[in-house]
């Protein structure tokens, strides 16, 4: 009974596969070799080509790293829909919320230099910040509660989110708005936070944010394609 049972459960599978036009899984060898990355690169080809058809995802590209050894990049679908220009490994994409990420680098770069303290008011780099309490007693809203998303700002506000407006223009905006919890309490994600963060680099290194993260991160890393705006992305 299970036997046949698991015979069906297969040519079910088998006929899914074949009617949603997925590729099939490649075969895995009996041994796999040391330093031997094809069957890897297969197993996530496959998994890459099945995911993006199932979810519509119309281009990606990925870098399989050991240790410093780029072992293997490739694109897969479409960069630009309209002229059909197909996917590298050097398709560059929205860097979106991994701005966080190199926000935190910049700012530990400062405290390790002595520029900013994690534990001061944020107030003391950005002296024009408010936004409206009912909390007036909290304490001081830190750089260190912005990058760990405890400072009880909105989680999102989106009045200027898409815009290009400069970073400094975002003061004049909050002093309207309130904060969402009370400084300190909750786990909050905000984006906000991560603009503060990023206007207080600016003021401290007295360089927009995007020349900023250029110089002191991205280049001495030999991150060439990488950046907070296209121009940047696009640097030799």
């Amino acid at each position: 009974m299970l036997n046949r049972f698991l015979r069906r459960a297969r040519r079910l599978t088998a006929g899914a596969l074949a009617a949603a036009n997925l590729p099939r899984p490649p075969h895995r060898p009996g041994t796999l070799a040391p330093g031997d990355w094809e069957y890897l690169k297969a197993r996530l080809r496959w998994h890459i080509v099945r995911g993006m058809r199932k979810t519509g995802v119309p281009a990606l590209s990925i870098a399989l790293v050991d240790d410093q050894r780029l072992i293997w990049a490739e694109g897969f679908g479409v960069a630009d829909r309209e002229h059909r220009v197909p996917a590298t490994s050097e398709t560059i994409y929205q860097i979106g919320s991994i701005t966080k990420v190199l926000n935190a680098l910049a700012v530990m770069q400062l405290v390790e230099q002595g520029r900013m303290d994690l534990d001061r008011p944020i107030t003391d780099y950005l002296p024009e910040f408010s936004m409206r309490t009912r909390w007036p007693e909290a304490a001081p809203i830190t750089p260190r509660a912005l990058l760990c998303h405890h400072a009880g700002l909105p989680t999102y506000l989106l009045k200027g989110f898409f815009s290009d407006r400069p970073l400094a223009g975002l003061l004049h905006e909050l002093r309207d708005e309130h904060l969402a919890f009370e400084p300190h309490t909750v786990f909050v994600y905000s984006n906000l936070g991560s603009d503060l963060l990023g206007l207080a680099v600016e003021r401290i290194t007295g360089l927009p944010y995007a020349e900023a993260v250029h110089r002191q991160l991205l280049a001495p890393l030999g991150m060439q394609s990488t950046g907070v705006t296209p121009y940047h992305a696009r640097l030799a």
